[in-house]
């Protein structure tokens, strides 16, 4: 059998993308060597995954849980990540699918001049949006600072001038001055 070098090209691009795949999919945790539960800080949803809304990825770090949990502790704007090496910018229960264990934030930095209400928002209220800024949590609350108006924003980019009434909304975190 003979191989024409469109062929030979088409084969080792299947291999590449089928090693990339395993390695950017795969966790080092397995069923005989399960990932550890994180602090308190963190749900654990096993076989979990957030679609997109990657801040990103850190391969070497695949499997060790403490270090995964330290960087995302680290960074305002993260919320979540898997076992795998991918933090995640969103909790977002709508975008959750099958693949590798998901270990979502359950607070924030106490410290912080907001209150963290994940999946919530206030309808309506907006004094601007800043779809730019979508993720970037340090910089929403630096503008909302800057505006005397503001008494709250989502992570989504919306500034709010109110503070309540606060609903449930899937898709939308909410930081509200204290």
């Amino acid at each position: 059998m003979e191989f024409s070098p469109i062929k030979i090209a088409v084969i080792i691009l299947v291999i590449v993308v089928i090693v990339w795949l395993y390695y950017h999919y795969s966790s080092k945790c397995t069923r005989d060597s399960p990932c550890p539960p994180p602090t308190n800080l963190y749900q654990y949803l096993p076989g979990k995954n957030i679609v997109g809304d990657d801040i990103g990825f850190y391969p070497n770090l695949a499997g060790n849980i403490p270090a995964l949990e330290n960087m995302c502790n680290g960074m305002m704007n993260c919320f979540s990540f898997t076992s795998n090496g991918h933090l995640k910018y969103s909790a977002d229960p709508s975008k959750i699918v099958s693949c590798p264990d998901l270990y979502i934030k359950t607070n924030i930095n106490p410290a912080s001049t907001y209150s963290f209400y994940p999946m919530s928002n206030i309808v309506g209220e907006n004094i601007s949006y800043n779809p730019d800024l979508r993720g970037n949590i340090s910089a929403l609350e630096q503008l909302c600072n800057s505006n005397p108006m503001c008494l709250a924003f989502t992570d989504a980019g919306y500034l709010k001038s109110a503070s309540s009434p606060i609903v449930n909304q899937d898709g939308a975190s909410l930081y509200v001055k204290n």
